[in-house]
């Protein structure tokens, strides 16, 4: 079962951070709001990521 602290987590992890190069995005398209992801984090927590899923 999902854990949402765990997603909140690793969805705010993998955002990008100020100051960093956003030219790189992972972009997802979601119903109210669109989020663009840091590719080498999102990677770091795709094992975590696979199991909330």
């Amino acid at each position: 079962m999902p854990n949402a602290q765990n997603i909140d987590k690793i969805l705010k992890d993998c955002l990008f951070r100020d100051g960093e190069d956003q030219s790189t995005s992972v972009f997802a398209k979601g119903i109210v709001t669109n989020f663009g992801f840091h590719p080498g984090r999102l990677k770091g927590h795709h094992a975590e990521i696979v199991e909330e899923l």
